[in-house]
């Protein structure tokens, strides 16, 4: 992805996510500024950065969120139980190399009880704008956790969720 339309959604990120904020009206919370907010969210990074970095056995590191975008591809909801709530989705992100579609995949672990409504085990008959459906766009704030490996040899980069914003 291009440096402007990540900075694009960035930005977009950052309001979004800064209304909601002042919206829930968290006193104990400081306001962050953008200095002090791009000390802790890694914007240059994607999910392609991310699967060349493992492949070129760099670490990635683990202090660090990445806000990541990609299309869902799978919603998996292996405990819908709100003391253990826990869902996993698949997002990828591709391009054209060479006449040829490259693409990184990835797993959003979801296990906050607040994902809940937006993960049900069976999707309503009329799924709300909330509900997080596969061929969607999405962008996440996420944390690293480690990586596993696919048949193809490829790296399955597995990244916890703080938060989830739908494209659509």
């Amino acid at each position: 992805m291009n440096s402007l339309i990540r900075r694009i959604l960035a930005v977009s990120f950052i309001v979004f996510f800064g209304f909601a904020s002042i919206a829930a009206q968290e006193p104990e919370l400081p306001p962050l500024t953008v200095d002090e907010l791009l000390q802790v969210v890694d914007l240059n990074i994607g999910l392609k950065d991310i699967h060349q970095a493992i492949l070129s056995g760099e670490d990635v590191p683990i202090d660090r969120y990445y806000l990541i975008t990609g299309t869902v591809t799978a919603v998996t909801t292996t405990d819908p139980d709100p003391l253990f709530f826990r869902s996993e989705v698949d997002l990828m992100t591709a391009e054209w190399v060479d006449g040829e579609i490259r693409s990184y995949p990835a797993v959003l672990i979801f296990d906050d009880p607040s994902f809940a409504p937006r993960l049900p085990v069976r999707l309503p008959r009329d799924p709300g704008p909330e509900v997080i459906l596969p061929n969607t766009l999405g962008m996440a704030l996420v944390e690293y956790y480690g990586y596993d490996v696919l048949g193809d040899g490829r790296p399955l980069p597995i990244f916890y969720v703080w938060l989830y914003k739908s494209l659509e």
